[in-house]
């Protein structure tokens, strides 16, 4: 939790810091959020007869993933209209009803993560072309390539653990698994 909290207190810092069109607060937020959530998280596995559990674990990380879409979202250099944010959390949501409810939060962490973590290297790769300094180009070409390698990973570690059918929320019947077996093989 601690990475993503110093991420928000970075990325805060450089929106003081610098007054450009790049949208650091919305990535300071995304890092804040998705840092308390992680805290929460091992609150929670001390806690499992909590009756709110299961709708924190899904709106922490969406509100998470929001801020991280918003960012990339402005960062681009015609950013798209906000109606993406129906496409791509109406599929996690779809995801979810095609398996079960309890799976949910299994579905928002693959679906949602992976979309915003990608898109915002994309803006960060869109962000490392319109730089005029060449130190700059290259930070932020590196920052686009830590952020795809981290959207594939967590969604490869999201994978691994949901596939093994180790967790109660899935189950080898469940429709989702042929789609999650085919994402596994594609990364």
């Amino acid at each position: 939790g601690w990475v993503f909290v110093l991420i928000g207190l970075l990325a805060h810092g450089i929106a003081r810091l610098h007054n450009r069109s790049i949208p650091w607060m919305w990535l300071a937020f995304f890092g804040w959020i998705r840092g308390g959530y992680e805290w929460v998280e091992m609150c929670l596995i001390s806690m499992p007869d909590f009756a709110a559990a299961p709708h924190v674990r899904i709106v922490m990380p969406v509100m998470a993933y929001v801020t991280l879409l918003e960012f990339a979202r402005a960062g681009l250099t015609h950013p798209r209209g906000r109606w993406i944010y129906v496409l791509i959390l109406g599929a996690t949501a779809l995801a979810g009803a095609m398996s079960n409810f309890n799976a949910l939060p299994r579905d928002v962490e693959l679906f949602a993560s992976f979309a915003a973590g990608t898109w915002a290297a994309n803006t960060f790769a869109q962000m490392a072309e319109r730089a005029t300094c060449r130190s700059e180009r290259r930070q932020l070409l590196c920052i686009a390539s830590c952020m795809l390698c981290q959207s594939l990973l967590s969604s490869w570690m999201a994978l691994q653990r949901h596939t093994g059918y180790a967790d109660d929320t899935v189950s080898a019947s469940d429709p989702i698994i042929p789609l999650l077996k085919i994402a596994r093989a594609l990364l």
